[in-house]
């Protein structure tokens, strides 16, 4: 079998009966399913990983000097 691990993430995954069903149906296939439980899975998290990539691009230009 190739990657056991799947993120399920986008705005199709606000809805919680595509979210469940989708998480069963990989579990039951034998898949790890990974899912937005703190985060919103839409334009709502973008943010999010936007303060995360600039800081890692902060850091990585400290680490440089």
């Amino acid at each position: 079998m190739g990657e056991p691990r799947v993120a399920l993430s986008g705005g199709c995954f606000q809805s919680a009966y595509l979210t469940e069903r989708t998480i069963r149906r990989l579990r039951e296939e034998k898949f790890q399913p990974y899912w937005h439980q703190r985060v919103p899975p839409n334009d709502g998290g973008i943010s999010l990983g936007q303060i995360a990539a600039a800081g890692w691009g902060i850091a990585r230009r400290e680490k440089d000097l």
